[in-house]
């Protein structure tokens, strides 16, 4: 069965809220398809796990070399697959912005995840 959202580990889950906050905020305000994903979110780990995740996201990482610094630090693979499809997800809710593309370039490098595009 694979991986889902509900199974990533505490760190995991740390990692995929801080990333999500820092790909939705790149804008500097929330869109309503973010809002959209970020709420599947929730709902898929939890409010309680989503509400601690964020509390600590917010108390480590005060800049985006904090949040890179801890990301490179998630290594099981398939966690990695999944939490930066999560995050592509949301930036590809609206038009995505160099900011939100920034990042996910960066993890697509560290955690050596290839993107394919699969038509319909």
């Amino acid at each position: 069965m694979a991986l889902q959202l509900k199974d990533l580990t505490d760190d995991e889950q740390l990692a995929l809220v801080a990333l999500l906050k820092a790909v939705a905020e790149a804008d500097q305000y929330v869109t309503e398809g973010e809002a959209t994903q970020l709420r599947r979110v929730i709902a898929a780990i939890g409010r309680k796990a989503y509400e601690t995740a964020a509390e600590e996201s917010d108390r480590r990482f005060h800049d985006k070399a904090e949040l890179r610094e801890f990301l490179s630090t998630i290594t099981r693979q398939e966690a990695c697959e999944l939490i930066y499809e999560t995050a592509l997800e949301v930036a590809l809710a609206d038009a995505p912005v160099p900011a939100e593309t920034e990042i996910l370039d960066w993890l697509k490098g560290i955690w050596k995840i290839t993107v394919r595009i699969v038509k319909d």
